[in-house]
């Protein structure tokens, strides 16, 4: 899985897309999308984003962005009530592997899942980097017009043990689950146990 953090600033015009989570204006938006298929709900809103080389060394991009016009988490909370931006960055070919383990022979039981983030050199470097590429970025001229200050992670998070202990605290999934698909012979399944190809895909 992809883990990502959000650095958060605030945004001196009001430009963001803040007005569209007071809840005056969640029926005209929703009225825009159900019958016209237009308006601020007819995007996910992630319609900027980059990969780069988070030092001269790398061969390829090995950190990947998105720029959302507002700031948020995806369980809808939000640094502040005024307008806002963010860049959801991290590695996207961590080192690091974790675990899926079965606990019981009880199909009802959980499997025991370890992240294990964090866990190597080259993940605790490239989150170092990701953090201060974006922070870099988001301090650009450009920027200059729309940026009143970091919001999150903060100024004060500056050291490289601060900005690790921040993403193990406030970093979370990026939703690209990856390297496990069902298996089995029926219409949801995956790939076929059989011949450990793909169904419906040649050659895979």
């Amino acid at each position: 899985d992809h883990l990502e953090v959000y650095i958060q600033y605030a945004c001196k015009k009001p430009v963001s897309m803040a007005p569209a989570l007071k809840w005056w204006n969640k029926p005209l938006i929703g009225y825009q999308w159900l019958f016209h298929r237009k308006g601020p709900a007819a995007t996910n809103h992630f319609e900027a984003g980059g990969f780069i080389r988070s030092n001269e060394h790398e061969k390829y991009p090995n950190i990947m962005f998105h720029f959302l016009p507002l700031a948020i988490r995806y369980d809808g909370s939000s640094p502040g009530a005024g307008h806002g931006y963010q860049v959801h960055v991290g590695p996207m070919y961590s080192d690091a592997q974790g675990s899926v383990k079965i606990q019981s022979t009880d199909p009802r039981v959980y499997p025991k899942l370890r992240f294990n983030y964090l866990s190597t050199e080259q993940d605790r470097r490239e989150w170092g980097e990701a953090v201060r590429c974006a922070r870099n970025i988001l301090n650009q001229p450009a920027f200059g017009e729309f940026n009143a200050g970091e919001l999150s992670p903060g100024p004060q998070v500056e050291s490289d043990e601060e900005v690790l202990n921040w993403v193990a605290k406030d970093g979370e999934t990026a939703l690209h689950p990856s390297c496990t698909c069902k298996m089995g012979t029926d219409d949801m399944s995956v790939v076929d146990p059989v011949s450990m190809k793909v169904h419906g895909v040649e050659s895979l």
